[in-house]
Formats: C-alpha cells, sequence, structure tokens
C-alpha cells in the first residue's frame, strides 16, 4: 500500500481525457454530462406541495382554519385564501393563491370541516416554482443538470434543454468517495 501523499501525487499527474457525443435522451442514463443545461421553462411552473397537508397563508395566526377546498395532485385551486381558511392539499398540488405554506396532516386536529395546528411546523413544506430549474433569461445560478450530474430522476429535465453527455467515465477514489472526471 502506498502512503497518501504519493497517491495524491500520482492522481494529479494523470491527464484526463475527454471525449464527448451528443446522444438522445433515451441513451444518456449512465451518462455524465459534458455541459450545464439548462431549462427554458420554469420547472415545477408553480409552487406546490411538498407533502399532504393543508395550505394557509404564511401570516395566518389563526388557531383554528376553516377548510374551503380540497386540491388533490394535478388539481388547481380555486380561489385565493384568506385569513383563517385552509385548502387539503395532497403532495404535488398546484398551491392557491395566497397560500405560502402547508401544515402536514399528522400536525394538525380535523373536526367539522376546521383543523388546529397540535404543534409547531418545522418549515414551509413548499417546493417553490422553478425549483429545481428555473428557465428564461437571467437564470442565474439555477441549473437543471450541472455538469457530470447522472440521476436518473433529473434525467428528464434535460428534455427542456440541450446538452452532451461523456462517453467515458474516469472514476477515481479520493478519501474513500468515488467521484467522476
Amino acid at each position: 500500500m502506498i502512503e497518501l501523499e504519493e497517491a495524491l501525487e500520482i492522481i494529479t499527474r494523470v491527464e484526463p481525457r475527454s471525449s464527448f457525443e451528443t446522444v438522445s435522451l433515451d441513451q444518456a442514463l449512465g451518462r455524465a454530462l459534458a455541459h450545464e443545461v439548462r431549462s427554458p421553462i420554469d420547472s415545477p411552473p408553480f409552487a406546490k406541495s411538498a407533502m399532504d397537508g393543508f395550505a394557509l397563508r404564511s401570516d395566518d395566526v389563526s388557531p383554528a382554519l376553516r377548510i374551503v377546498e380540497v386540491i388533490p395532485a394535478g388539481g388547481a385551486p380555486r380561489g385565493e385564501l384568506k385569513v383563517g381558511e385552509c385548502a387539503r392539499i395532497m403532495t404535488g398540488a398546484m398551491l392557491p393563491p395566497g397560500a405560502g405554506r402547508v401544515i402536514r396532516k399528522e400536525l394538525v386536529e380535523e373536526k367539522d370541516g376546521v383543523i388546529r395546528a397540535l404543534g409547531p411546523e418545522t418549515g414551509d413544506n413548499v417546493i417553490p416554482r422553478g425549483q429545481p430549474a428555473r428557465g428564461g433569461p437571467g437564470a442565474g445560478a439555477a441549473r437543471a443538470f450541472p455538469p457530470g450530474h447522472r440521476n436518473p430522476c433529473r434525467l428528464g429535465l434535460c428534455g427542456s434543454g440541450r446538452g452532451d453527455a461523456s462517453r467515458g467515465r474516469h472514476n477515481l477514489h479520493r478519501f474513500g468517495d468515488p467521484f467522476s472526471w
């Protein structure tokens, strides 16, 4: 076995080989992106609930909230929430206008169409519009798919942009964790 310093010296002397080719999405799984891919659209195109629960206004401190609608995943809200109102909402559903947070269903007591919080909620449980991918001019640091990324869950986001995938992967181990060039 060689010492760490010697191993790092060997690694820094290795010239990375790079070969890039453009492939279709159905061939991209398991490949690393050669360049960043940006989305021309916001994904998701609206703020949505990160879990099942009750959507309410961020500034609402009412002790009891009346359920005024049910928003299923894939459904659209009917109207804006007012103070003292909430909407039963499913994971992935669009937040109604005026809503800024979601209380998990496990943290409320529901009776006769009214909910009361049983304890404090940590976080707002909202996925903002355009996270993980913000499109259009001035998108800035928000990116759909960074170079080297091979997450199959985000492969679909590449469908809204264009990128080159690297043919080969050069895996090295540094401090026990694999990384790719």
